[in-house]
């Protein structure tokens, strides 16, 4: 090194030297040694620096057992597939090895060291990367599972075991041997997967795109009455009548095209020949870069849903029957008793006591009521008829608007205020619309408070994907341990003398 730079020449000229420098001297016969100089100055009575004394220490020894120990750390961090690195307190990145470097996707250690370790850990995980990190380095050891973003942009997932660890610095550093997981992961995932779907009331099934049963769940077993073992391999078409044998190549179809089959209500038949209702959801199956390679099919027995289906609308069929026949075969006996009710107060007109006037009146306003009940239930079993699909909008305004005219006269003598807010255009019935806004707004008129003004606000609002309608008012409204019975057939709160009606509203 130059003369005046060396610890002897610092000294003499009064410039401290520090302490724990170390340098190379090469001997006369080339032998080189690592040496640690320590220089002291001897000054004379005035103060002055006469002369300088350098001990040399020779550390050869200890560098060369450094040396060797950072070849053998070098060999002991690059040797396995884990990724080892040195985090500082602050996040900063001391050292990573090679197997390291490629699960990040840095092409060289200049890439990443002294830059911040957490830039590389997933934005969801970094807090507590962070705060393990510190725990670390204050003197911890611990394991933590984090996620990554590969070399492809893939989400990694990682776990680490970390130690504290003395740097050359004499700082403490956060030392970590981490390995990548996320196979074991998947693989966890795909355990849990086969449980849920073993364990699946419903069958689940998968198939390829030509239609060949792939996979086969115990539900589907007690389901179709086949075993794996006879089912996986076969044409999904031995699940299917020969009268539905068109329905495949279609939904084979719509899976190529990436479409999803939601609640598709069918028929499929067992190994005994029985043949169930089914509602199918199928979905396509896609492979790692995104192809879709086949198909995976739920299918859940709705046999008794059907049923019960089948049950109600005969019922509903019995009870239209039953209100055709009563309004024909009723009405005229009620028609009768009505007329000579009439009759009969107007030929004995003042020969009828009191008592006997009453009697008359209940006859013939039970014969009323009576007819009016009749009349209710008919119109009851024509509105729950179904009717043809609607393919063409209504302008709802326009439905609400017939609603209020038919209802003028009411809404004048009970001097209510109606409001109503913009309605949709929709596919519906405008008649069946129109006869539940008339009976809503009528139930309003009829059931406002004495003690103030009737204020009824007719509104629809996009809800969850659905159009949801409200007629408000602030009538005496239902109190609320009524609210569920009330809805009854038949059911009233109130006397016909208070309020008319049958309960069929």
């Amino acid at each position: 090194m130059p003369q005046d730079q060396c610890a002897t020449a610092l000294a003499l000229k009064g410039t401290p030297v520090p302490g724990g420098m170390e340098y190379i001297a090469e001997r006369p016969d080339g032998v080189r040694l690592w040496f640690t100089p320590y220089t002291a100055a001897l000054r004379d009575g005035g103060g002055r620096i006469v002369v300088g004394i350098t001990i040399l220490v020779d550390i050869t020894d200890r560098k060369r057992a450094e040396i060797e120990a950072a070849e053998h750390f070098h060999t002991i961090v690059e040797t396995p597939p884990e990724c080892v690195t040195l985090v500082a307190f602050d996040g900063t990145l001391l050292f990573m090895n090679a197997p390291g470097l490629a699960m990040v996707g840095a092409a060289s250690a200049k890439a990443v060291l002294g830059k911040n370790v957490y830039d590389l850990i997933a934005p969801s995980d970094r807090e507590r990367y962070r705060e393990f990190n510190e725990r670390v380095c204050r003197g911890e050891k611990g394991t933590l599972q984090f996620d990554i973003d590969g070399p492809q942009g893939e989400r990694r997932r990682m776990e680490t075991h970390a130690a504290p660890f003395r740097h050359t610095d004499g700082t403490t550093v956060h030392l970590a041997i981490t390995r990548d997981i996320t196979e074991r992961r998947t693989e966890k995932a795909a355990y849990l997967l086969a449980a849920i779907v073993d364990s699946s009331d419903d069958a689940i099934i998968s198939k390829d795109l030509n239609g060949v049963i792939t996979s086969w769940n115990n539900s589907a077993e007690r389901m179709f009455g086949y075993t794996a073992a006879e089912a996986v391999g076969r044409p999904v078409t031995m699940l299917i009548p020969p009268d539905r044998l068109e329905e495949e190549p279609e939904i084979l179809l719509r899976l190529r095209r990436g479409e999803r089959v939601d609640h598709f209500e069918t028929v499929r038949r067992r190994k005994d020949g029985k043949l169930l209702d089914i509602s199918l959801t199928i979905s396509p199956v896609r492979d790692a870069r995104g192809v879709i390679v086949g198909a995976s099919k739920i299918a859940r027995d709705i046999s008794a849903q059907k049923r019960a289906e089948r049950d109600l609308r005969r019922a509903n069929e019995d009870l239209e029957q039953f209100a055709l026949s009563a309004s024909h075969d009723l009405q005229e006996p009620l028609r009768t008793v009505k007329i000579y009710g009439q009759l009969l107060t107007r030929h004995l007109g003042e020969g009828l006591d009191q008592e006997a006037r009453e009697l008359v009146r209940y006859m013939r306003d039970g014969a009323a009521q009576m007819e009016k009940l009749v009349q209710d239930l008919l119109a009851y079993t024509q509105a729950a008829k179904a009717d043809e699909p609607i393919e063409a909008a209504t302008d709802l305004n326009e439905v609400l608007r017939i609603a209020l005219t038919n209802l003028a006269g009411a809404i004048t003598e009970s001097g209510a205020q109606i409001t109503v807010d913009p309605l949709p255009a929709l596919k519906v019935h405008p008649a069946h619309l129109q006869q539940l806004f008339q009976n809503l707004i009528s139930n309003a008129l009829k059931y406002r408070s004495p003690q103030r003004p009737l204020l009824v606000n007719v509104t629809a609002e996009r809800r969850n994907g659905e159009w949801v309608f409200s007629i408000r008012d602030n009538g005496i409204g239902i109190e609320a341990v009524h609210q569920r019975s009330i809805f009854a057939l038949f059911t009233r709160l109130h006397t016909r003398e208070k309020y008319s009606g049958t309960g069929l509203g």
